[in-house]
């Protein structure tokens, strides 16, 4: 599933507010609102009625259609990873007998399960995977409503302080002197300045989207892929550096993917 490419991709993008998404499997989850449309559309169109209408193959050779599969795999960039994460939940939830995985590459956080909701084990069905990468400096992963009033608010405090032109530039640049000396010039997510938005239900903390464990991965400039942080997954913040829009872009992620997994690099080309 691609990602944002259209005007109608960009307004998905855009309604970016966390409503009720009683299919995740508990009534007080929430999810992305344009994604999760996104993933209804998706569900209700062809892939739909391949995935959940197919009949038995008449190949010869024995090939299943995807209506018999076995197992089914959806992946995604940007929009299309938060896509295929609910369209994966969505098809392992009617398909109980079918194992589906879901390769999310640089996906948007689109589900909230918080402390008043379900975990992430009771969302995703045991018979679905979802594996989450994210690439270098990219910021779509950690972009959600919630975040970006988090970064507006510290980026408030910043211009309070007595730095010079030169210095703000500098912060904006990601000089580690002076962002190190800096500190954390942003509020709290606990503090009173946060009180009024835990109400707001349309600032509800998105997360990606992956199964439970080590299955959200960074994929290293220096060629390592870890675990990303669970501290990170459950309070995602926006790091303003001067790669975190191209190293979203699809072709970073394949030049990643060449970096961390060279044995595998001629195979994909």
């Amino acid at each position: 599933i691609r990602g944002t490419l259209s005007v109608d991709d960009a307004v998905a993008d855009l309604v970016a507010s966390a409503v009720p998404a009683p299919e995740l499997g508990d009534a007080s989850c929430r999810a992305h609102a344009g994604v999760r449309a996104a993933a209804h559309k998706v569900l209700a169109g062809p892939a739909g009625e391949l995935l959940f209408g197919a009949a038995p193959s008449d190949d010869p050779r024995g090939s299943s259609t995807p209506g018999t599969a076995k197992h089914i795999v959806v992946c995604g960039h940007s929009l299309g990873a938060g896509v295929a994460a609910l369209v994966a939940v969505e098809v392992a939830r009617r398909r109980p007998a079918t194992r589906v995985t879901c390769y999310s590459f640089a996906p948007p956080p689109v589900a909230c399960w918080g402390p008043r909701s379900a975990s992430v084990k009771s969302i995703i069905p045991a018979n679905c995977e979802i594996l989450a990468f994210v690439n270098g400096k990219d910021c779509v992963p950690d972009l959600s409503l919630r975040s970006v009033s988090d970064l507006l608010r510290a980026a408030r405090r910043v211009d309070e302080l007595p730095l010079t032109l030169a210095d703000r530039l500098g912060v904006l640049g990601g000089d580690p002197a002076l962002a190190g000396s800096l500190g954390d010039v942003a509020e709290p997510s606990g503090g009173d300045a946060r009180a009024a938005d835990d109400d707001d239900k349309d600032l509800a903390p998105l997360r990606v989207l992956a199964s439970g464990g080590p299955t959200l991965y960074h994929l290293g400039e220096d060629g390592v892929v870890r675990a990303v942080p669970q501290h990170r997954c459950e309070n995602p913040q926006i790091e303003v550096h001067p790669r975190m829009i191209v190293d979203h872009f699809p072709n970073a992620y394949a030049r990643a993917f060449d970096r961390c997994f060279p044995q595998h690099a001629d195979d994909a080309e």
